[in-house]
């Protein structure tokens, strides 16, 4: 019954099932105290509720000692997922009490074999805590039984403050790729690999191991490690460009503090503040492990322990105080020292910048508002931090097939728009037609520009909730920018009728019969006309569109009443 139960929560994630699921183990243990079987159910039962103390106190009555029966082995394996849940909640003091009387039992149990090992490095990485402990404990594994998993993980230790032997780990991970069988396995090491290269400053090395990996595996991860190694090789232009590639398929606060801190050394100080803002809205310390997204949305975690969040915290308030220097604005700066110092009162660095701002008479109502605004910014953060687009590489690997586009060929112009409309394709499938947003847009655009044409509406209806839902975003805006385009080009197709060439096709070719004609009233507007049809030309490079971009094509409509006088 116990194990029928267990089963039925597995299925239908049920917490009573798993309760009665213990009570009926319980029952079992009553009738016969030794039941090795109800044992070590109870023990995973309890891992499962969460209960350490109680998934210990079976795990000790457990007796068999031999690590590789297959019951053993199942309860290594259930730790393990323990140690995985919990490295990817808030840290809670009493999840790492419990899992750590479990690990001390299971080595009591066990003995330091070789595979418990390099499950418990997980655990010490993470919300462990102890890089030393989980150092030792991959030595000790290696020496016995060699393998690709232990390897990496030995490399990633190294890579540790508290261990901080970047040679070292350069070669346990040379060493991981050698003997990974597995293709994602070795891509994965290879990003580490990457990284302790770039930590050991063999930038040559690094940036050709990176090049492969872009090629092979385009994603977040990667275009952010190559904005790192182009940005400590003093190529900012290009590191900012990468940067913003990866912020554009995921905002993480690993990218962003990389972007803010491009901005820094550009002298771009209010940029750079714009970067650090939204990375404190995103950073929490009490994580056990750092948390990223790939192309496909899948949830990765990396190594890195709450020490090493806790420095990305540190460079980011860092960062900001010294921006708000720099820019002359020392309220905000000293406002910024105060959340510092509530954050991470144990850092000593808060005292020097004390005694070399301004004096200030009080930042006090600064700082309250600064940090309501961290609050109410986090929660949403937290939502797009999650949302992945799903189209963003798809854009990028366009744009890049249209660097050599001739944009007056007709042809390869429309094949390349034909592909763009793809892209807005997914982008619009992502948007819930109930939502508020959609529903805004469509009834400001039917009210206020009754007179365009349907399907021009429809297409200034998804511009603005796109632009609505992704303003606040670090995104190439291109897509937007194409279907706000493609509101002139409609309407100014049924305007013009028959007095438009068969032969014509594209909005730039449209202009250009407008202007050589002279067509009245529609060349009075051709200056307005010709920004829209540029910044639509734009659109087929990487990055280059911005949000001030969309501001642009949305003030020649709205500003200067463009789309009122295509009429």
């Amino acid at each position: 019954m116990a194990l029928a139960k267990r089963i039925l929560y597995l299925l239908n994630h049920n917490q009573s099932d798993l309760e009665e699921a213990k009570d009926f183990c319980l029952h079992a243990l009553e009738l016969k105290h030794n039941n090795q079987a109800a044992l070590k159910m109870l023990y995973s039962i309890c891992l499962d509720l969460k209960q350490y103390s109680d998934a210990n106190k079976a795990l000790e009555r457990y007796e068999d000692t031999n690590v590789y029966n297959p019951m053993s082995v199942q309860i290594v394996e259930e730790y393990q997922n323990a140690i995985e849940w919990a490295n990817k909640k808030d840290y809670k003091e009493e999840n790492k009490k419990g899992l750590e009387e479990i690990t001390n039992t299971l080595f009591e149990k066990f003995g330091m074999n070789a595979g418990l090992c390099t499950v418990a490095i997980s655990y010490y990485l993470g919300i462990g805590n102890d890089a030393l402990k989980a150092y030792e404990l991959g030595k000790r594994s290696i020496e016995e039984y060699p393998n690709s998993v232990t390897y990496n993980s030995l490399g990633w230790v190294c890579l540790t403050s508290e261990i901080n032997r970047k040679d070292i780990a350069v070669g346990f991970f040379e060493k991981a790729i050698e003997l990974a069988e597995d293709e994602n396995l070795k891509k994965d090491i290879t990003g580490n690999y990457f990284i302790a290269l770039l930590e050991n400053e063999q930038f040559k090395a690094a940036e050709k191991v990176m090049c492969d990996l872009i090629n092979d595996y385009p994603c977040n991860q990667n275009f952010s490690n190559y904005s790192e190694l182009l940005k400590r090789q003093g190529k900012l232009e290009e590191a900012l460009e990468w940067g913003r590639k990866a912020l554009f398929i995921v905002e993480d606060d690993t990218t962003l503090l990389v972007v803010a801190d491009i901005y820094m050394k550009m002298k771009q100080y209010e940029n750079a503040v714009f970067m650090y803002q939204k990375c404190l809205e995103h950073i929490s310390v009490d994580k056990n492990v750092y948390r990223f997204q790939d192309i496909n949305g899948k949830q990765m975690y990396s190594m890195a322990s709450n020490n090493s969040l806790g420095m990305i915290m540190l460079e980011v308030l860092k960062g900001i105080i010294s921006a708000y220097c720099f820019l002359r604005e020392y309220e905000q700066a000293k406002a910024y020292l105060l959340i510092a110092k509530e954050r991470m009162p144990q850092k000593s660095e808060w005292g020097i910048w004390e005694q070399t701002l301004p004096e200030i008479e009080c930042a006090n109502q600064r700082y309250i508002e600064i940090k309501e605004q961290l609050n109410q910014s986090s929660k949403k953060a937290v939502e797009q931090k999650r949302s992945i687009r799903q189209w963003a590489l798809q854009l990028m690997q366009i744009q890049n097939y249209s660097e050599q586009l001739d944009l007056d060929e007709n042809d390869d112009w429309e094949k390349y728009l034909e592909k763009m409309d793809e892209v807005l394709n997914r982008m619009i499938q992502a948007v819930n037609k109930d939502s508020i947003i959609y529903r805004n847009s469509q009834s400001w655009v039917n009210s206020t520009y009754a007179h365009l044409d349907a399907d021009a509406k429809e297409f200034l209806i998804t511009a603005e909730t796109l632009y609505e839902i992704h303003k606040t975003s670090i995104i190439d805006f291109a897509p937007i920018i194409v279907e706000y385009s493609k509101v002139v080009e409609k309407q100014l197709r049924v305007l013009l009728g028959s007095q438009i060439p068969s032969s014509v096709h594209m909005l730039g070719q449209i202009i250009g019969v407008i202007s050589s004609n002279n067509i009245h009233p529609y060349n009075l507007y051709l200056s307005d006309l010709q920004v829209v049809n540029q910044l639509r030309r734009k659109s087929a490079h990487t990055g280059l569109l911005i949000k001030n971009d969309v501001h642009t094509i949305r003030g020649i409509f709205y500003a200067n009443n463009l789309l009122n006088n295509l009429v």
